[in-house]
């Protein structure tokens, strides 16, 4: 992973001058059981798998729920950790019935998950099923306060499509870049200007 950054300074003001561009290496295929494989929901802390994740980058997170016999009611699940420089963040996901359910902020580690509010059916009383894995969302190294990406490259070929940009000039970790093209362990780079 790479990061490459210029500024100039023009009368007294720092001013974005050249195009940045991000390599985040050769992220994996997305995985929707990384951190947890198929357990069944439950109020407390998860035990999971891993906490780091692959390719020392930051990506989403993904919670997947599978409902056995009628569904439950599913709460939410908090998810912990840190962002790509290493800050303490938090996630809250409301997991939806049959469904992966992207998160929105880049994680770089993932500490702790935790339900909240489950409660088990009471027709066959069955504990559904719930696992947690990481998407294709990037984290960008940067702050943005607006969408200054420029174009994404996968496996050296220019993405025709551009790619969604989420960005917040305070949170870092709610700036992040989805390609049209699924990430497959291809080499990425995103280029982009940076704001003030």
């Amino acid at each position: 992973m790479s990061i490459i950054k210029g500024q100039n300074k023009i009368l007294g003001r720092y001013a974005p001058s050249m195009v940045h561009p991000f390599i985040p290496g050769s992220p994996a295929a997305a995985s929707n059981a990384y951190f947890l494989a198929d357990t069944n929901m439950k109020v407390g802390a998860y035990t999971l798998l891993k906490t780091t994740m692959p390719g020392d980058i930051a990506r989403n997170v993904v919670v997947t729920h599978t409902a056995v016999d009628t569904a439950d009611t599913l709460g939410t699940i908090t998810i912990e950790g840190t962002d790509f420089n290493g800050n303490v963040i938090s996630e809250v996901i409301t997991p939806v019935s049959g469904t992966a359910v992207q998160g929105t902020k880049a994680f770089a580690s993932v500490t702790k998950a935790t339900g909240t509010g489950w409660v088990i059916d009471t027709v066959e009383g069955s504990a559904d099923k719930v696992k947690i894995g990481y998407g294709n969302k990037l984290g960008l190294p940067v702050c943005l306060s607006r969408n200054t990406v420029l174009r994404a490259y996968l496996g050296g070929a220019l993405q025709g499509t551009a790619p969604t940009v989420a960005f917040d000039a305070a949170d870092l970790a709610k700036n992040t870049v989805l390609l049209s093209t699924a990430l497959n362990g291809d080499e990425v780079i995103i280029e982009y200007t940076e704001t003030q």
